[in-house]
């Protein structure tokens, strides 16, 4: 009778230490997990809200770079529309000097010059997103409200170089099957930054309400390192 409680003692004991070392294991686990899904978290939250949320959730949701901070997402939704602007930069290039790489080149007169003009466009679409991008990149608390302010005025700007560039193109008749082609091609890829830099405005105009003050943002804190 004595061997049976001892036993049964010692199992209990083994079952106890058991369970404690897994609730333990399960804690730390999902703690881990729980710090993991932070970033993906902040990105939902970001994106919930702006022009295009399904856009702006499977951009930054495959970004590589860090999104731990309101500032992180910014900056990604500012790198993407940058990155989306440049590839569309060197594709409307591409039409004037190599019209058989990436598709037919515009016959008509009035084609060739609403290109023409929607290459410049583009190219200062790429200036301005990046000398917001700059901007963020140097953030400091003391001219917080300043800097947001001009990140703001050169991706607003950049979004009616894209405007600008649409209406030439889609406003002209365009001459036969290939130009209507092209046509269609530019407005897609065009109207594809747009949406990604109006989600990218959207980030800065959130970020600027916060406010530098409150310390939501800290800006020029580890956080803010450059990418």
């Amino acid at each position: 009778m004595r061997t049976h409680v001892t036993l049964t003692l010692s199992t209990f004991l083994l079952c106890l230490s058991t369970f404690t070392l897994s609730s333990t294991f399960f804690s730390c686990t999902t703690a881990a997990s729980n710090k993991h899904d932070e970033p993906q978290d902040l990105v939902h939250s970001s994106c919930t809200h702006a022009r295009y949320p399904r856009l702006c959730l499977k951009t930054l949701s495959n970004y590589a770079g860090p999104t731990n901070t309101p500032l992180d997402v910014t900056r990604a939704a500012l790198r993407v529309s940058l990155a989306h602007a440049r590839r569309v930069s060197k594709y409307l290039k591409s039409l004037q000097v190599a019209p058989g790489s990436y598709g037919q080149s515009p016959t008509g007169k009035r084609q060739r010059v609403a290109l023409s003009d929607c290459v410049e466009q583009m190219a200062d679409s790429v200036d301005e997103l990046g000398k917001s991008l700059e901007e963020l990149q140097h953030l400091r608390p003391e001219t917080f409200r300043w800097q947001m302010s001009n990140a703001q005025t050169w991706v607003s700007a950049a979004l009616t170089d894209g405007d600008t560039c649409l209406d030439g193109i889609v406003g002209d008749g365009g001459n036969g099957n290939d130009d209507e082609k092209v046509r269609r091609d530019v407005k897609r890829r065009v109207s594809d930054v747009a949406r990604v830099t109006s989600n990218a405005l959207y980030m800065i105009n959130r970020l600027g309400e916060g406010g530098a003050g409150k310390g939501k943002h800290r800006p020029g804190a580890g956080s803010a390192s450059k990418n």
